[in-house]
């Protein structure tokens, strides 16, 4: 699921709200890869069901996205799919800025937010892990991502052809997904 949305922005594909038009593609965007270290950390908070960030002692190395879903009609792919649903939407409705750094602005956004995204789609990250916890009344989804993800100033992912800078060469390329593999 995650991939998609990676994929989707990697070929040019996504919708940024921000101009108007699509956000550009990527000249290197990694392939992710499933972290069972990231996923028990997301784990021991979704069963809590609190509801909240979880403190970053309790996942040392990575940050979160976290989603309260209130539809209890579904089940835990099902919640987990509108969680990262949710986050995707933030691309389409607010964008990414022209020069595509994750300012200390966007950080701190109260409305136009769009941090939930840029974790999913940070071009050098390579690692997630996600859990969802049927709390009664509500589900509860965490996704952690490594925690170079959302650096001030930093590059959420630098535009141009798709694959053109994977370490590999343009021929390692995922084509159909236009994501380098690690």
């Amino acid at each position: 699921m995650q991939l998609g949305a990676r994929a989707y922005v990697a070929m040019g594909r996504a919708r940024n709200g921000y101009t108007g038009t699509f956000a550009p593609e990527a000249t290197l965007m990694y392939s992710l890869v499933y972290s069972c270290e990231a996923e028990q950390y997301a784990y021991q908070h979704v069963t809590t069901c609190d509801r909240q960030l979880s403190p970053v002692s309790s996942r040392p190395g990575w940050k979160e996205n976290y989603y309260i879903y209130y539809n209890t009609y579904v089940d835990n792919l099902g919640a987990l799919t509108a969680a990262i649903s949710k986050w995707q939407t933030q691309l389409a409705y607010n964008g990414l800025p022209q020069d595509l750094i994750f300012r200390m602005s966007m950080r701190q956004a109260r409305t136009k937010i769009v941090r939930k995204m840029t974790k999913m789609i940070w071009a050098k990250n390579q690692y997630v892990g996600c859990a969802t916890q049927n709390c009664g009344s509500f589900y509860f989804t965490s996704c952690l991502y490594k925690d170079f993800v959302n650096t001030i100033d930093e590059s959420i992912y630098t535009a141009g052809s798709a694959c053109s800078e994977c370490p590999a060469g343009q021929d390692e390329c995922l084509a159909a997904s236009g994501l380098c593999p690690w």
